[in-house]
């Protein structure tokens, strides 16, 4: 499905708003859906398609984004990690190709997406916003509404990207949705304050003629989701500059201790794996929710298996141009089913400031196959049985498993980094990485 042509041949092209809503899980944001269908997500929901099967490709905000907005694979744009890196010259982004054909294009964003990864380069204009600054809730939240209200009295198409950091650690929860009665968990409290918040900065009716997009760059762990005011109280020992020295050793021995099932062996490798996010391939981490609505696009549901490197030639198509992504990318299926044999490689962000363990894996509309880079600790899952991902199947199915790492093998042989930061840059984002509590 792509914009009328009768309106493209007039010269009017729709308007597009990529809304990434940083940490944002598939079931939760599901959730939510039903449980506010007035709000944003679920007006949103209800005029248009959702994806109930999408995924990411990376588990962390970089790569992720890096790959909604070029349609490769991190391995394929170089953007693997946190630091150290930049966008290589020569990769173009859906700006460009929407630029081209007469789009102002913009991007407001937060968190570890730094102008120093030249990420954003093609953009017309581009805002960064420090973590105190960051919440949707105070004026940025304010000055994006007035923003897409402008852009409606222009007559020029415009495509914005905005980042909402407010799910994100420390998630944020205003006066008003931090009662009990509410939800259970500080995560679910903060979801549903920011579907209230769009709502208002975006109501219903002043978006009709504008292709919205919203999606999760990753999923987030919620097993260690603090409950109630003591919840939180323990929880915030984990960040809390005078005692995290020794809580966060305290909470990796917990979990290396609970990581001991063979379905699980990778979280061994992995302690930090059950805190927030970005340290394993298993599903919560993986599960996002695409939502898309506008003109041309069909409302209904699929669960046709998607990833972020399908979203960059979709924008362009429903702007009426073209942009080809890498190999992998098919664009979405806005009207049809998804191809039942479709592959989707994953990958953790191994280039980072913090201690992980990189880890690779292929995923299909049936099965999981990941494995610790270089075939350590593998686990394949049948998750049409198994969605929670409890039975590894290597050793039962080994001929299965083994086929699943040699084609990973073969897609990601040509992998690749990006161009390497200058000592200025890479202290600078260093700098904006310990702000942010990526770095002790």
């Amino acid at each position: 499905m792509k914009a009328d042509d009768g309106d493209i041949r007039e010269g009017r092209r729709p308007a597009a708003l990529l809304l990434i809503i940083d940490c944002l899980r598939a079931d939760r944001a599901l959730a939510q859906v039903e449980l506010a269908p007035n709000g944003f997500l679920g007006s949103l929901a209800r005029r248009g398609r959702v994806f109930t099967s999408a995924v990411t490709v990376a588990p962390t905000t970089t790569p992720a984004v890096a790959s909604m907005l070029t349609g490769l694979y991190p391995f394929e744009h170089g953007l693997r990690g946190l630091l150290g890196f930049t966008l290589p010259d020569g990769i173009p982004t859906v700006a460009s190709a929407l630029r081209e054909v007469g789009y102002w294009t913009e991007a407001d964003v937060t968190g570890p997406l730094l102008p120093q990864l030249k990420l954003f380069r093609e953009f017309d204009d581009f805002q960064w916003a420090n973590r105190k600054e960051a919440t949707i809730h105070g004026p940025r939240g304010q000055g994006f509404s007035a923003r897409v209200r402008a852009f409606q009295t222009v007559g020029r198409p415009w495509f914005s990207v905005f980042h909402v950091w407010d799910l994100h650690e420390p998630r944020q929860v205003p006066r008003g949705f931090r009662g009990r009665a509410l939800s259970r968990t500080v995560y679910d409290r903060a979801l549903a304050a920011l579907d209230a918040r769009l709502a208002e900065l975006l109501p219903e009716g002043s978006l009709e003629d504008v292709n919205v997009c919203v999606v999760g760059d990753h999923g987030e762990n919620l097993r260690l989701e603090p409950r109630g005011k003591i919840g939180m109280g323990f929880a915030s020992l984990l960040w809390w500059k005078p005692t995290k020295w020794a809580a966060q050793p305290v909470a990796r021995r917990v979990i290396a201790h609970g990581a001991r099932s063979s379905s699980k062996r990778a979280l061994r490798l992995a302690p930090r794996a059950l805190i927030t996010h970005g340290h394993h391939l298993f599903e919560p981490l993986l599960r996002v929710p695409y939502m898309l609505a506008g003109p041309g696009i069909a409302a209904g549901s699929s669960d046709a298996l998607v990833a972020h490197i399908d979203l960059a030639p979709t924008l362009a198509e429903l702007s009426g141009t073209w942009f080809p992504g890498g190999v992998g990318a098919l664009g979405l299926p806005l009207d049809g089913e998804g191809d039942p044999e479709r592959r989707i490689v994953l990958e953790t962000a191994w280039v980072l400031p913090l201690q992980g363990v990189p880890q690779v894996g292929l995923r299909t509309p049936t099965w999981k196959y990941m494995e610790v880079a270089g075939g350590e600790a593998p686990a394949l899952f049948d998750l049409s049985r198994d969605s929670s991902e409890h039975r590894n199947l290597v050793d039962e199915l080994p001929d299965v498993a083994r086929r699943f790492h040699d084609e990973l093998q073969t897609m990601i042989s040509g992998a690749r980094l990006g161009d390497h930061m200058s000592e200025d840059e890479a202290e600078l984002v260093e700098g904006r990485l310990r702000d942010l509590g990526y770095l002790g």
